[in-house]
């Protein structure tokens, strides 16, 4: 899975990087510890055809969801099933973005190594962060909605949502969680991020030409667990 991430490069770095032509959104602060429901930025392309940087929030509420609650249980979609999935297929169709990480974190239970065995019950959890060995930043496959507050205090305001897509973990990262995000190598973002609405099989085709990021993992300490830590020496290795 995807449940938290950092994202720390400066704002001309993300443009270039990812060849922004309209600033939609302001950019966000740099964070080393994104969690689920906070405001993420994103990468889309609008139907004017220009590549925008967006906001949004970590957790996708589709458009028919009576309660934007839903969107907490749906930070991550399995790639393997999202376009046949109600809560997913739509946007798979029609609204792919980008999410910009500079690495994730996951947690494997017990102190043992990427390549260690399986830990006894009750150890506690490794936090790794995961990255580009180069350090390059990681284009997130992400899935994005937006949906109307009906009534109430906020009726007629529009919440822009984002899921990530995962894949089964490549066989290095696997001993630490099964699970991995879908992320999108340079040459293939255009193709990701082409407008026009594209049926269930052409969606499905797509995410399969997406091949399983080849990633590093280090061990790095427990304070990332806490969402209010936030600062670069988490990534420090341990």
């Amino acid at each position: 899975m995807c449940g938290r991430f950092a994202m720390f490069m400066t704002d001309a770095d993300f443009i270039e990087e990812f060849g922004i032509e309209r600033v939609a959104d302001p950019f966000l602060p740099p964070s080393w510890n994104v969690a689920p429901t906070q405001a993420v930025n994103l990468v889309r392309v609008a139907g004017d055809g220009v590549r925008e940087l967006r906001q949004a929030r970590w957790g996708l509420v589709p458009s028919w969801a009576k309660d934007p609650a839903i969107g907490a249980r749906m930070i991550n979609a399995r790639s393997e099933t999202a376009a046949h999935k109600p809560s997913f297929a739509a946007a798979l169709r029609a609204r792919r973005c980008l999410v910009p990480a500079c690495g994730y974190y996951e947690w494997r239970a017990g102190a043992a190594g990427v390549a260690g065995g399986r830990a006894g019950a009750g150890a506690a959890k490794q936090p790794f962060f995961i990255s580009d060995p180069s350090g390059a930043p990681l284009a997130l496959a992400g899935l994005y909605e937006s949906w109307r507050y009906p009534a109430g205090p906020e009726a007629g305001r529009w919440l822009h949502t984002v899921t990530i897509l995962t894949r089964a973990a490549t066989e290095h990262l696997a001993p630490i969680h099964d699970r991995m995000p879908v992320v999108v190598p340079a040459q293939l973002r255009g193709q990701w991020l082409a407008p026009g609405e594209l049926s269930a099989g052409e969606a499905a085709g797509l995410l399969d030409c997406l091949p399983p990021a080849l990633l590093e993992a280090c061990a790095v300490g427990a304070g990332v667990g806490n969402v209010r830590n936030n600062h670069p020496g988490l990534l420090a290795p341990v």
